[in-house]
């Protein structure tokens, strides 16, 4: 099958317990599941192929599996998975749109993986977040909101930038869905963040860098050719503007470019607050007017921004809770 890049056998194991059906109550452990996950897969190679994606843990490190499966079991594994959601919304626990959004906070939450991508990629693995979202069960009230596609911005850029080769965002029942990308009848506020973070990144891109220390609110990328020439800037504010009060901007000046003077395009992703949400009516907008039906095309029109170069350096001002590109 061309499409079919990988086998998971079970889902989430660090979730199981001894009362489990498969662990015919003899208890249950990571050690056990790492045991389990080796039989299978050798046993099912021979017919099925080299095509098993090993771990799938939710909370459990996958380096475990990766050291302790052994090699016979390991020559089978295609790919690693670690399933990330940085909130919960289960059982009634709260989520916070503030903490979501933040630079530095998304930082610091990707950072946890890194050790697990290189241990993947030593072992001749790509290392997927292959189950994510903004909060389990759903997400809440903070997942169709603007503030989470900034979110999504900021944080497959920090997984590519520790390693993490692939990323799958969790949908559910549509109709029925926080974190969903869109419904029946809306494309919702987090598409848009997906969709930016893609016209970033490009076709062309082939390396991205953190121009930041990650100890802030602001958050500035470049990606670069596979030549290494730099194609686009990106600066992102997430400080959290609820819709009350003076909306507060921040610039930020760029230096060295290979361009001494002259003028650069932007393109600016916005909304009223960092809680607009388009299935409530609310105006999310790339480039002042690019919108989406309600299947996912494109409408309206895309506007760029001139921004001014001198002395090979250019300033752009970012909104809180707001996204700017820059074209190089």
């Amino acid at each position: 099958m061309g499409n079919l890049y990988a086998i998971e056998l079970g889902n989430e194991p660090d979730l199981y317990a001894s009362s489990s059906p498969i662990a015919s109550g003899t208890g249950w452990s990571n050690s056990i599941d790492i045991q389990n996950e080796a039989k299978w897969f050798t046993a099912l190679a021979p017919s099925l192929g080299n095509i098993f994606q090993g771990a799938v843990y939710l909370s459990w490190n996958t380096q475990t599996l990766i050291s302790g499966i052994g090699s016979a079991a390991l020559n089978t594994i295609k790919t690693i998975s670690r399933h990330s959601y940085p909130q919960s919304a289960c059982n009634g626990a709260s989520t916070n749109l503030t903490s979501l959004m933040s630079h530095s906070g998304i930082v610091k939450y990707v950072s946890q993986y890194k050790a697990e991508a290189t241990a993947a990629h030593n072992a001749g693995k790509k290392f997927f977040l292959g189950e994510t979202n903004s909060a389990t069960c759903g997400g809440g009230g903070i997942s169709p909101t603007f503030g989470a596609a900034l979110w999504i911005v900021d944080y497959v850029l920090q997984s590519a930038l520790i390693g993490a080769d692939r990323l799958y965002f969790h949908h559910g029942t549509i109709g029925n869905c926080a974190y969903c990308w869109w419904g029946q009848n809306n494309v919702f506020s987090p598409y848009y963040g997906a969709v930016f973070v893609s016209e970033f990144l490009g076709t062309d891109g082939a390396k991205v860098a953190a121009l930041d220390n990650g100890s802030s609110a602001i958050a500035t990328y470049a990606v670069y050719s596979a030549s290494n020439a730099p194609l686009r800037l990106l600066v992102l504010n997430s400080n959290n503007f609820d819709g009350t009060g003076t909306r507060a901007s921040t610039s930020v000046q760029f230096t060295g470019l290979t361009t001494a003077s002259g003028t650069k395009r932007a393109k600016r992703l916005t909304a009223p607050n960092a809680t607009s949400r388009t299935d409530q009516g609310a105006a999310v907008t790339i480039g002042g007017g690019g919108t989406f039906s309600s299947t996912c095309v494109q409408q309206g029109t895309q506007s760029f921004e001139s921004v001014a170069v001198s002395g090979n350096a250019l300033t752009v001002s970012v909104l809180a809770s707001e996204a700017l590109i820059v074209y190089l």
